[in-house]
């Protein structure tokens, strides 16, 4: 999954996929490294890298001004911070 964050906004059916995760689990992201794993859309999509740091499935705000600001400036406030953790991870921790 984590090979996905990329086509996020440039593949309809991978940021419906995403979408879908972040709402129904209320997450964002995924572990990677030490990072938070919000951490990685910033670092693996172009999208995320200027203004808006995170999608808006990861807001818990569904007011337009208020997911907005989310999206520049997410904390535990105002986003799901915890990390999708996928099912088939293994117990060293590979995909």
């Amino acid at each position: 999954m984590l090979m996905t964050i990329k086509l996020y906004q440039n593949d309809s059916q991978v940021t419906d996929a995403w979408d879908a995760v972040q709402s129904i689990f209320q997450c964002c992201g995924m572990s990677m490294d030490k990072d938070p794993g919000y951490e990685v859309w910033s670092k693996r999509n172009a999208h995320f890298g200027g203004v808006y740091k995170i999608p808006a499935t990861c807001c818990k705000p569904k007011d337009d001004g208020l997911r907005d600001r989310c999206q520049k400036d997410p904390n535990e406030n105002n986003a799901y911070l915890e990390v999708f953790i996928p099912f088939y991870q293994s117990s060293n921790g590979h995909y």
